[in-house]
């Protein structure tokens, strides 16, 4: 396949130089019969301006793209114009005036249009290095993850919350109070048998059954750590 490229392109390299050495001949003489002081630049100019246009065409987008276009579609229309009026035409034969004054202007014309497309290429050119990227590129997007969130790690471990973390201080650093009640011996063991009865028979909070055993609400808070503890054993 690279052979069969590599004849393709030879190939057509020799159509373009076959191509021009013949429109030289016709143009030149037509140039010459037109009264062009230099009439071989006369192809150089139509026949270079072909090619750049046609190079161009595959650097530039957009209007620069069409207007390499009108470039290329016009100067092979001349070309073509001159090479079929010179087989027309016999060696004494008067060139048209139209095509004389065609063929005339061509050269200032060409001057102008060819250095607007190199302008045109510069710009790209420029373009191109301030963003070698090239817009259509697949660039891959990074993998994102979701950093944790310390809120969500408080909601799901609530021990981990501040007022916990103070809470767990407070009761390490508090001393450890005994109610004078507890101290007693006398009626301890029947009011605590007394608040046992109502915490397991009623919802009552601590601090009605206190008053209804005459005791803290600290002592039956902890009557009912200890009775929990001893019905889960």
């Amino acid at each position: 396949m690279h052979s069969r490229a590599v004849i393709a392109s030879r190939g057509a390299r020799l159509i373009c130089a076959l191509a021009f050495a013949s429109s030289f001949t016709a143009s030149s003489d037509m140039a010459a019969r037109s009264g062009i002081s230099l009439p071989m630049t006369y192809p150089l100019v139509v026949d270079g301006l072909i090619v750049v246009a046609t190079i161009a065409l595959d650097e530039l987008r957009g209007w620069a793209a069409a207007y390499a276009w009108f470039l290329l579609g016009t100067s092979t229309a001349l070309a073509m114009w001159v090479t079929g009026t010179h087989v027309f035409l016999s060696p004494d034969a008067a060139i048209p005036t139209q095509l004389r004054v065609a063929m005339a202007i061509t050269a200032p014309i060409a001057m102008l249009a060819a250095t607007h497309l190199a302008m045109m290429l510069r710009h790209n050119a420029s373009s191109a290095t301030t963003d070698p990227k090239p817009e259509n590129a697949a660039t891959p997007a990074p993998e994102e993850f979701d950093a944790p969130d310390p809120a969500m790690d408080v909601v799901h471990n609530p021990s981990l919350s501040p007022l916990s973390h103070l809470r767990r201080v407070g009761d390490a650093t508090s001393p450890t109070t005994v109610d004078a009640d507890d101290a007693a011996p006398d009626g301890t063991s029947d009011a605590r048998a007394r608040a046992v009865t109502f915490i397991r028979d009623t919802d009552w909070s601590n601090y009605r059954i206190a008053r209804e055993v005459g005791r803290s609400e600290a002592t039956v808070r902890r009557w009912r750590h200890a009775e929990r503890a001893t019905a889960s054993v």
